[in-house]
């Protein structure tokens, strides 16, 4: 299921943000900004995010988020963070196809943005060139773990997300 955020979150996700596996790739890349400066960079430049939570368990697995929304060329960021890289269940990456449709079906983008580095495309590798497109590659961009790794761009396209999700439509 996918949550707002409410303002009762926000000391679980300072904690989170903090941890050692996410630290290096979530939005404040480690700094510690005071409270009300964490809160204001939660919302920037953000069309709409959710907590994603397991409704079994009543335990949050992730955070979904929208940004940059640009409405003349019809495209927008998107960024996935999951709590705890270990679970291996698939409810994230629905609640994430979930997050995906929502976008695509309330605002007339034709492309969404990821941005990732060489850790974290692991997690997904499988979907690009079926899924998703490599636009780009900044070598050795972001430093991240003790060390510099690539950020990669990639896209998805409206008619390849429209094209490949009506036989998982009932899994979402």
């Amino acid at each position: 299921m996918l949550r707002p955020i409410g303002v009762a979150d926000y000391e679980m996700l300072r904690y989170l943000e903090q941890q050692e596996d996410l630290v290096g790739s979530w939005r404040h890349g480690g700094a510690t900004p005071s409270p009300d400066q964490w809160a204001h960079g939660l919302w920037a430049g953000v069309l709409a995010q959710f907590i994603v939570v397991d409704v079994a368990k009543d335990l949050p697995l992730g955070l979904v988020c929208a940004y940059e929304a640009d409405a003349r060329n019809r495209h927008c960021s998107i960024a996935a963070t999951k709590f705890d890289i270990r679970d291996r269940s698939t409810g994230f990456i629905r609640s994430v196809g979930l997050f995906i449709d929502y976008l695509f079906t309330n605002w007339d983008f034709r492309k969404l943005y990821f941005e990732t580095g060489n850790r974290s495309l692991d997690f997904f590798r499988s979907a690009v060139g079926d899924l998703l497109t490599e636009e780009g590659r900044l070598c050795g961009h972001r430093f991240s773990n003790g060390k510099y790794e690539d950020l990669i761009i990639l896209s998805l396209y409206r008619d390849v997300w429209e094209e490949r999700v009506e036989p998982f439509r009932q899994f979402l």
